[in-house]
């Protein structure tokens, strides 16, 4: 007969059953959040791609530096597929609509970068609002010099962004469509500056709304006036590659009757330099013969970069022209340095920017220890009177008072003048004597000996003259 299971046996099992459950439950939810999370991460680098790749091959990469468009528009255009019955929305991975999501597409560099954007944006009707690539070529951001302010005296801006500069600098929404223009005061509901400091903010349900002012004409730009298409950015150091933004909607009926309602977007990329940049030089203080390299070192931190060095023999003057002595253009891979070949002299060295900005103090450098004189050639122990028996001369440098010194030792040359009585000769041989900067010298006398170790001769002549 088979024994069943008591009722203790049973409750330990049940109760162990749910120790298990309750252990593998959130492992089981980790990794499907996990699972879920990679999906939705695959997914959305999939519509960041093919974002790029419609923008690409509908031929507005040519034209165009921004632009926001929805996943519906890639939806539209056949450059994804929808995830429901009707493949009408696009899903991510855990099921959210992301179908007016949006996508950033920028050209900064050599190909569009798009980014997605977690932001859900429809109009009343539930049509995607960005879904046009038409940014660029609606509304447009001009930078001006606060100088010199005037329509026809922009600063260049390439791919988005502004030439450097050493002042403040106006920025000015341009709506460049005609349409869009003349009905910006009723068309424009909302306009927002995403900028660095402050984030201004002008909606038309505001109060305010037209009280603040538009910006037709920048010499008429008054600094204690608001305006809503105007933003001045001030800085006293470096504003180096700061975006701002400014965005719109609009809302509107066109001409044929069509309601408009969208989001138009664009940027610039300011930068300002009003720091200066510093320098250094240094110069080889071991002795040459010849004119000294001078080296320089400039620094401009973030800002515009190193233009040109200038060098002069005395303090006060700080710029220079191309193609004159003082100026030292920029070498090397970092765009920082300079070189200069000088004489003798005391130097002060400036370093100017691209945008003319001037180091404040200069580097000053004394170039010394050149010697351009040969050394002297010296014989000690000549002899000025005759004598017999030998002579040792001692051959020594001499390199004056200002010179490098000599390296050469004295050489000792001795003569015996065998079997010739001699007074002045010439050396042997050529010796060679050689000062710290290079300079060498040839000696080869003459020399004052006066050696004669000739016996006296004696004869005695036919006619009894004697000879001594």
């Amino acid at each position: 007969m088979k024994k069943g299971f008591t009722l203790v046996e049973l409750l330990a099992t049940i109760v162990i059953l749910g120790i298990v459950i309750l252990i593998a439950i959130p492992s089981y939810n980790v990794i499907s959040n996990n699972i879920k999370r990679k999906q939705n991460e695959n997914k959305i680098s999939y519509i960041e791609t093919q974002a790029g790749k419609y923008v690409t091959e509908s031929g507005l990469y040519s034209d165009i530096d921004q632009a926001y468009i929805s996943v519906q528009t890639l939806l539209q255009a056949g450059y994804i597929d929808g995830d429901n019955k009707n493949g009408d929305k696009v899903l991510d991975a855990y099921g959210n609509d992301i179908t007016c999501y949006q996508i950033e597409v920028d050209f900064d560099k050599s190909k569009p970068e798009p980014k997605f954007i977690d932001e859900f944006i429809k109009n009343e009707e539930g049509i995607c609002i960005y879904n046009d690539l038409k940014t660029k070529k609606l509304i447009r951001l001009d930078a001006y010099k606060t100088s010199t302010l005037s329509d026809d005296n922009k600063i260049s801006i390439e791919n988005n962004r502004t030439f450097w500069v050493k002042e403040d600098v106006l920025l000015k929404l341009n709506i460049i469509d005609e349409d869009l223009n003349n009905r910006r005061d009723q068309a424009i509901v909302k306009i927002d500056w995403n900028t660095v400091n402050d984030n201004k903010n002008y909606d038309q349900t505001q109060d305010n709304w037209y009280t603040i002012g538009w910006l037709d004409n920048v010499a008429n730009f008054n600094n204690t006036t608001e305006y809503k298409n105007a933003y001045l950015v001030k800085t006293n150091k470096i504003m180096a590659d700061t975006k701002f933004k400014i965005s719109l909607i609009v809302n509107y009926i066109d001409d044929a009757g069509k309601k408009v309602n969208e989001a138009l977007t664009t940027y610039l990329i300011v930068r300002i330099d009003k720091e200066n940049p510093t320098v250094t030089a240094t110069v080889d203080t071991n002795w040459t013969k010849e004119n000294k390299k001078i080296y320089i070192t400039g620094n401009d931190k973030q800002g515009s970069g190193l233009n040109h060095f200038c060098i002069f023999e005395t303090e006060g003057a700080k710029n220079c022209n191309p193609g004159t002595a003082e100026y030292v253009e920029i070498i090397g891979d970092k765009g920082n340095k300079g070189e200069t070949l000088k004489p003798k002299g005391t130097y002060f060295i400036y370093a100017i920017d691209n945008v003319g900005n001037i180091s404040d103090t200069a580097a000053r450098v004394v170039v010394d220890n050149i010697d351009t004189t040969k050394p002297t050639c010296v014989y000690d122990n000549q002899n000025t009177t005759w004598k017999k028996g030998s002579q040792t001369i001692t051959i020594k440098c001499e390199d004056g008072e200002n010179g490098s010194g000599c390296i050469t030792r004295p050489y000792k040359v001795t003569f015996d003048s065998a079997g010739v009585a001699t007074s002045t000769t010439t050396l042997p041989s050529a010796y060679i004597i050689t000062d710290y900067a290079g300079n060498k010298e040839t000696c080869l006398g003459p020399v004052d000996i006066y050696l004669d170790n000739v016996p006296p001769v004696v004869s005695f002549g036919n006619n009894g003259d004697n000879t001594y």
